[in-house]
């Protein structure tokens, strides 16, 4: 509400002096509206009228009753509490019990002394009118949510009505009930003072009957026509009604008239509804609104009635139809030999097919009570719960493989499609054990046919070695027999190195057949390729530019190291001889979290976190033939002498004995990339342990030390021994595991074991395990070939132990031994 002409007028009262003429001309001046009573009785009627603020002195509302003015103050509105400006004399300050009363019974008061200067004066009025129009604001606010909230309790009142009607019109199917609800409710909601309700009784709409009406004792909507649209007449006397004569002489009188057409669903006229009023302008578009509402409910609630007796003639065909369908389905469910299983989100199998019991064995009633999780291979587990993961996302998933196991014991390898819904998963299983069996044979083919190549290259590269040993030893002895032994070092040098190659070539076979013996420790694979920037340059030479690019936070992994730079130089240098030209070389780093999708995707790798390398090239790349073949033995692609072809094999050995695995990328004429994914470790990285080169070339006994060399290969265990003697150990020495486990558990002195791991009888970690109660503190270090039956695993070597691989320098053992005796 906008303020009123006196709204913010300031009323005066100053009955004596001139009090009243100088603060009204004061105000004058400054632009405010004034008015100055004569006496109280004037300002009360004066406030009645409107008023923004009251400037009164301190001896009028003392000398005069001032109830009738406290009364009006506490009967104020809500939002009122208009502000009074008590002048008061400087001698009679506003203190004391008399100002208390005036201040409580006015409440919004403000002392001002006289003599006051006007422009404090205009400053107070200013403040008071300002407060006094935020009270107008504030009564406009409150008038305007009391109106919202009347509009709103009457729309809802509207909408429960309407929602009421809905509801006991969809419940009822008999016309003439649905006529007189909706009749009712429309004489209240449109504001109409009579209305009616007729139905057609022809297919054409032409034929009508009254069904129902309200506010007359008969119906006077007879005369007027069915509406084929809505009708709305302010006065029907002045805007007559196309095609109606008009109510009856004796019926109530009517100016206001409106008229809506039922419709059914499909469009067809069903009826209409009429409502009148005797005043003109009553419906207005709130009305329309109400009305069209209404008719429509009207008319679903008939077109149910009409469809009731078309869909109990429905509803019977449709249960024959289901029925077969049921059967159908419980046929297919029951022949099908695929495993057909309905699954809650947990995995406990709700219900399940015949065929999982011809796969697995075990009885419908065992299985309806167990948990997929229960047969689930340990080694799949982890996949399994990945997949329903996603099924509880809303994922469908398609030909993902898991093991179950059968009643007797075995695994049937089950290839899932599965689909969720409403909370459960529907699961169709293909049992594909006999296809993978199929498909490893034919694998088992193709890996003899690679070792019969292998068989083919071993012989003629151990031909070639043997024949450099044996021919420089056998010049080497007849130089010595004529006593010529200027140019045995050359011959002994050359058989060395023969010998060295030999050793590299097991060493590559060993790491193809995933059987080298490895000293896995945690490593940070950015830290050891920046160790090899320097070697990697010199090896790729000058046209050759190398990019490292590590990333990040990258994972600790757990494999050996010296092996992890054997591959990453091998690649490098194929890299290098497939840029004949030159190029660009990218060894990269990143963590690498595969899910079963891409895990899937790529064979045999399983799903997991990884620590990723690679190695990209800018040079020739590679055919899919050749892509496919890469890792076989001895398959190169490089000229005739220039590669043995065991370089990707012995990297792909070693990555899969550690747990990972190696991918190819590439495309002829745009380079290739050669990923390695090693698993992710947990722990923290070894800073690399130092090389033996750095060690004190000192490497004799330093005092009274033992050692006990077991080994059955006499050549060897002579070599050893005589090797330990000359560095100043006293040696003890044993043929087979038993009699070096004897010598142990005696009273001999014995520092340090020096075992085979292959040993007739005793294998050298079992010697190792049954001398440690009585020896808890011996060192152990053994030597290998190689031995599968005693080292089934990395966790091989316990503390104090260490391993070296044959063949081996002596000044290598020489070094081992000083280190393991330091400690």
């Amino acid at each position: 509400m906008t303020p009123g002409l006196h709204s913010l007028r300031t009323l005066i009262l100053t009955p004596m002096g001139r009090d009243a003429k100088i603060a009204s001309g004061i105000l004058d001046d400054a632009g405010l509206p004034a008015f100055i009573c004569a006496d109280p009785g004037e300002l009360h009627q004066q406030l009645l009228a409107g008023a923004g603020m009251v400037l009164v002195t301190e001896e009028a509302l003392l000398k005069a009753d001032p109830d009738p003015l406290f009364r009006w103050v506490a009967e104020q509105p809500s939002w009122s509490d208009l502000p009074f400006i008590v002048l008061t004399l400087r001698s009679a300050p506003a203190i004391g019990p008399k100002a208390q009363v005036m201040a409580v019974g006015l409440g919004n008061v403000t002392f001002v002394e006289r003599p006051f200067h006007p422009t404090s004066l205009v400053s107070v009025i200013r403040s008071a009118a300002r407060g006094r129009r935020r009270q107008y604001e504030a009564r406009s606010r409150i008038e305007e949510l009391r109106e919202n909230r009347d509009l709103l309790a009457r729309q809802t009142h509207m909408l429960e009505l309407l929602n009421q009607t809905a509801m006991r019109i969809a419940a009822s199917l008999d016309l003439r009930i649905v006529g007189q609800r909706v009749v009712d409710a429309g004489v209240e909601l449109t504001g109409a003072a009579y209305g009616a309700f007729h139905a057609t009784t022809s297919e054409a709409g032409e034929s009508r009957q009254s069904y129902a009406w309200s506010g007359t004792q008969t119906d006077i909507f007879a005369a007027f026509p069915m509406p084929g649209d809505l009708i709305r007449r302010d006065d029907i006397a002045r805007e007559p009604v196309p095609g109606g004569s008009g109510s009856a002489e004796d019926a109530p009188r009517m100016a206001s008239y409106l008229a809506v057409p039922v419709l059914s669903r499909s469009g067809d006229r069903l009826g209409g509804l009429f409502f009148g009023h005797p005043d003109a302008g009553v419906f207005d578009d709130r009305a329309v609104l109400m009305a069209g509402g209404l008719a429509a409910q009207a008319g679903v609630a008939m077109d149910n009635a009409r469809l009731l007796q078309d869909v109990q003639q429905a509803n019977a065909t449709l249960e024959a139809r289901v029925e077969e369908r049921t059967r159908e389905r419980d046929r297919m469910w029951r022949l099908s030999n695929d495993l057909m299983a309905v699954l809650d989100a947990e995995g406990a199998l709700l219900a399940v097919n015949h065929a999982w019991t011809a796969a697995l064995g075990w009885p419908e009633e065992h299985l309806r009570v167990t948990n997929l999780f229960d047969l689930v291979h340990p080694e799949d587990a982890g996949g399994i719960k990945h997949q329903m993961r996603r099924l509880k996302r809303g994922d469908p998933i398609s030909n993902f493989e898991g093991r179950l196991r059968a009643e007797d014991g075995s695994f049937r390898r089950i290839a899932w499609t599965a689909s969720p819904d409403d909370g459960l998963l529907y699961t169709v299983g293909r049992d594909i054990t006999a296809q993978r069996e199929i498909e490893e044979q034919l694998r088992q083919s193709q890996k003899m046919e690679a070792v019969g190549q292998l068989t083919g290259g071993i012989a003629h590269d151990f031909n070639n070695l043997l024949q450099g040993i044996t021919g420089s030893l056998d010049l080497v002895n007849r130089r010595l027999t004529q006593g010529r032994t200027s140019d045995v070092e050359r011959f002994t040098a050359a058989a060395m190195a023969s010998a060295q190659r030999a050793g590299a070539l097991t060493h590559r076979l060993l790491a193809f057949s995933r059987r080298q013996p490895l000293k896995p420790t945690p490593v940070d694979a950015n830290s050891l390729i920046a160790s090899m920037a320097d070697l990697l340059r010199r090896s790729l030479g000058e046209r050759v530019d190398l990019e490292l690019v590590p990333a990040d936070g990258l994972w600790p992994t757990l494999c050996d190291p010296n092996q992890l730079e054997n591959a990453i130089l091998n690649l490098c240098i194929n890299a290098r001889d497939a840029m004949p030209e030159g190029g660009k070389l990218f060894i990269g780093t990143r963590n690498a979290h595969l899910d079963g999708q891409h895990a899937g995707g790529a064979g045999d790798m399983r799903p997991g976190r990884y620590v990723c390398i690679s190695v990209t090239d800018t040079g020739m790349g590679m055919s899919p033939e050749t892509i496919r073949r890469a890792f076989d033995p001895f398959f190169t692609t490089k000229p005739l002498g220039q590669g043995t072809g065991l370089g990707l094999s012995m990297i792909y050995g070693f990555m899969r004995q550690s747990e990972g695995y190696a991918r190819i990328e590439s495309e002829l004429g745009k380079g290739t990339t050669v990923k390695l994914y090693l698993p992710h470790h947990g722990g923290q990285a070894d800073a690399s342990e130092a090389n033996l080169a750095t060690l004190p070339a000192d490497n004799r006994a330093r005092s009274d030390e033992v050692v006990l060399v077991v080994e059955d290969e006499p050549v060897v265990r002579k070599l050893i021994v005589e090797l330990l003697g000359d560095l100043g150990y006293r040696v003890l020495e044993a043929d087979d595991g038993p009699s070096g486990l004897a010598i142990l558990q005696s009273d001999q002195q014995v520092d340090l074991l020096i075992t085979d791991v292959g040993l007739p009888g005793l294998n050298g970690r079992q010697i190792a395990d049954a001398a440690r109660p009585a020896r808890p503190g011996l060192k152990v270090l053994f030597m290998t070939g190689y031995a599968e039956n005693a080292m089934p695993s990395q966790d091989f070597l316990a503390q104090d132990m260490e391993l070296i691989t044959k063949p081996f320098p002596m000044d290598v053992l020489a070094q081992r031994l000083t280190k393991m005796m330091a400690r």
